[in-house]
């Protein structure tokens, strides 16, 4: 017999906590009643152990079936994992689900701790949960790592003390510890959505949690004739065919442009730093 997952969750889950008595399901029951035997002490359909024989049917199943103690389970680190398997990164919790990376333009983190300053550029590695929430005014996701880099660099006029910028993650959506952070944070704090303006970006922004306003560029015709990307555009039907099916896409006039195909705009963020275009809130 072959065990399911969630019987095999079950299982470890009694193995592995403190639990001395254990009601298996009718087919985890057989399972254990065929593959254990005498080694068992049952009582109706209640498994009973002491904490000596609890840990000796556990070593035993470790001889037996190696692999079953191996399931990761809920709350478990890569470190945590690995005290029991070599298969680390199938643990539940991955660096990226409580680490943020956070950045300020003049290098202040007052939202680490007082008085804690790096120089402009610098950035700081931390979880979620240790900010000083009271310090923030505004949070700005930023889509690109290097851009987030070059944060200080961005020629928008409205970041105070209180605002920093927050990189959003290498996956495909926010992070689970970015996202962790702006769905706890209070009413008062903003958060702003700094993307490629193109409709991957603007999807990116949309899908945010608690997202108050976007951060998008003043261009001019100069900057879209050199440095417009069409193709890129093209390669982005899924995400205009998202936003046109937004509330968004109507009422306002920025990401309606995205959604345009008689003229397709697509403007990445690095040209957006490099020309030092302008940047403006749209409030949501």
């Amino acid at each position: 017999m072959v065990l399911s997952k969630q019987q095999q969750k079950s299982l470890v889950l009694f193995l592995t906590g403190a639990k001395l008595e254990f009601t298996p399901s009718l087919e985890l029951s057989a399972y254990l009643r065929d593959a254990y035997g005498d080694l068992l002490t049952w009582k109706g359909k209640k498994l009973r152990f002491t904490p000596q024989t609890k840990e000796k049917f556990k070593q035993i199943v470790r001889l037996h079936e190696p692999d079953l103690l191996m399931l990761p389970l809920a709350g478990q680190s890569r470190i945590d994992f690995s005290t029991v398997s070599k298969f680390e990164k199938k643990a539940p919790i991955t660096p990226e689900s409580e680490a943020i990376l956070i950045t300020h333009h003049q290098g202040y983190f007052a939202c680490i701790g007082e008085g804690v300053r790096l120089p402009p550029g610098n950035a700081i590695r931390t979880s979620y949960s240790s900010l000083q929430i009271s310090k923030l005014k505004t949070v700005v996701v930023v889509e690109n790592l290097d851009i987030f880099d070059q944060w200080h660099s961005a020629n928008w006029s409205q970041r105070c003390e209180h605002t920093i910028a927050v990189y959003r993650g290498h996956e495909k959506s926010v992070s689970k510890g970015v996202k962790a952070l702006l769905t706890g944070l209070p009413n008062h704090v903003q958060v702003i959505a700094f993307c490629d303006y193109d409709p991957e970006g603007a999807k990116i922004a949309l899908t945010l949690p608690r997202l108050s306003a976007l951060l998008l560029p003043t261009l001019d015709e100069h900057i879209v004739l050199k440095f417009n990307r069409i193709d890129l555009w093209r390669k982005q039907q899924n995400a205009v065919n998202f936003l046109r099916a937004r509330d968004e896409a109507n009422n306002i006039e920025a990401v309606k442009r995205l959604v345009n195909g008689h003229q397709p705009l697509a403007i990445l963020q690095q040209v957006i730093l490099a020309s030092s275009l302008h940047l403006y809130t749209v409030n949501l």
